[in-house]
């Protein structure tokens, strides 16, 4: 994996502009690897300006090119390196709230199940899982002594099987 070249294509695209590739490309979410404003709202840091028009398509093309680089950087961790981003589609996104809800229900605590889910609690509770919403008691039932069926104690049933 080469990651010069990727940002050596970002700085071939407008070196006479001042675009840092890095910085200028707006605030970039690594877990869904998208850019989180359109380009029509970044601002130039030097001069506090929308870019002008004729640049909106080569911010575009720089922005293209970091998401491979991110993909690119992501194919090669090993299970050892930290995992900063994740490509997460609609259906994984919908799997790992089933898989939530389901265990969840079944009454495993809140640290059993970002051990198995692959988050902490804390986000967990803040994506709006709640056990007192998923984990419902049902009405308790009383019975009384006397409607009960007469069972046998348990010596006199010992003494008729022998």
């Amino acid at each position: 994996m080469d990651n010069n070249k990727y940002f050596e294509k970002m700085s071939k695209l407008a070196p006479s502009v001042f675009i840092d590739p890095l910085s200028d490309l707006g605030s970039f979410n690594y877990r869904l690897l998208k850019f989180e404003e359109p380009v029509p709202s970044l601002t130039n840091k030097f001069s506090g300006d929308p870019y002008a028009k004729k640049w909106w398509p080569i911010i575009e093309e720089m922005r293209s090119i970091f998401i491979d680089w991110q993909k690119e950087v992501q194919s090669h961790l090993d299970g050892s390196a930290e995992r900063t981003g994740y490509i997460v589609d609609e259906n994984q996104i919908a799997e790992q709230k089933e898989l939530i809800e389901a265990l969840i229900r079944l009454g495993f605590s809140m640290k059993f199940v970002a051990q198995h889910v692959g988050y902490s609690e804390k986000t967990i509770r803040n994506k709006g899982f709640r056990r007192s919403d998923l984990n419902k008691r049902t009405q308790r039932q009383v019975y009384y002594r006397s409607s009960l069926p007469k069972i046998p104690a348990y010596t006199e049933l010992a003494h008729s099987v022998s």
